[in-house]
């Protein structure tokens, strides 16, 4: 038992230097330092083998670290499992998948959502494939650490918090050569939830994916976290710009007050998709 806090300090270091720190984790670091410093003494003490009574005072200290201590463990245990480094499903198709980025800027088309008069629409897109095999090739991560902490600013979480995701694998492979085949594959351009990135649908893009689909899921200028253009460089947006508050704030039309009202209504995902 002497050595149980050393051993924790060991596999915390450990899991810095291969994983690197996680915000929801702050807390198990802080209390494994305390714990090794605090079993420091035992360790370098010859061991007894008549140990004295605690005295009243050592006793009520106890006492208080164990009232105080033990919501401290309950609370470090459970963030990591807000946030965890989960798995993704595997999806159920015959073929791999391969991902890809595409990048297009309009230039007869202006930016609404800014003030500069040169500014033109931009549009990112993600795209999921059938793929080649790949081998022993590593997938791709669910969320590069950078992308993870655009979408954490712009929901107004702590910007590390969902450094996570970068340690989430899914099943696509970057830029893999496409499935040789005969005939087109069919195609289905997707537009992903206000304010959401296309990257949170990966379970869906990859499952048609590899049942043979091409899925085009289209990011909007301002309208999403970000971009990542073809050459790994990110384009962050404001979540705090002006109109796009504005058109967040705008009146409801007829459409969106029946989806309101019928939503929650519905028993099922088949009676969701019948609206």
């Amino acid at each position: 038992m002497r050595l149980a806090p050393s051993l924790a300090m060991g596999f915390i270091l450990l899991h810095l230097l291969v994983e690197g720190h996680r915000l929801p984790m702050l807390p198990i670091y802080g209390l494994t330092v305390v714990l090794f410093l605090r079993s420091l003494p035992n360790v370098f003490r010859p061991a007894r083998l008549h140990r004295e009574a605690p005295s009243r005072s050592a006793r009520i200290l106890r006492a208080l670290g164990i009232v105080f201590g033990l919501p401290l463990f309950i609370i470090a245990g459970m963030l990591p499992a807000v946030v965890p480094v989960f798995r993704l499903p595997e999806p159920a198709g015959p073929h791999s998948v391969g991902c890809t980025h595409l990048y297009f800027v309009d230039k007869n088309r202006p930016e609404i959502f800014t003030s500069d008069p040169s500014d033109v629409r931009q549009i990112w897109a993600r795209v999921w494939y059938p793929a080649a095999p790949q081998g022993d090739k590593d997938p791709m991560s669910y969320m590069e650490r950078d992308s993870a902490r655009a979408l954490a600013r712009w929901w107004g979480l702590p910007r590390s918090l969902l450094d996570g995701f970068a340690l989430v694998r899914t099943h696509s492979y970057l830029d893999a050569a496409i499935l040789p085949n005969s005939e087109p594959f069919p195609v289905i351009i997707f537009n992903h939830g206000y304010q959401v990135a296309p990257h949170l649908y990966t379970v869906m893009m990859e499952e048609l994916a590899s049942q043979g689909y091409v899925v085009f899921s289209v990011g909007h200028a301002h309208e999403t976290p970000f971009f990542r253009k073809p050459d790994g460089e990110y384009v962050v947006f404001d979540p705090e710009n002006e109109k796009r508050q504005l058109r967040l704030q705008e009146g409801s039309d007829p459409v969106r007050e029946r989806l309101i009202y019928e939503f929650p209504e519905t028993q099922n995902w088949q009676e969701r998709e019948s609206l």
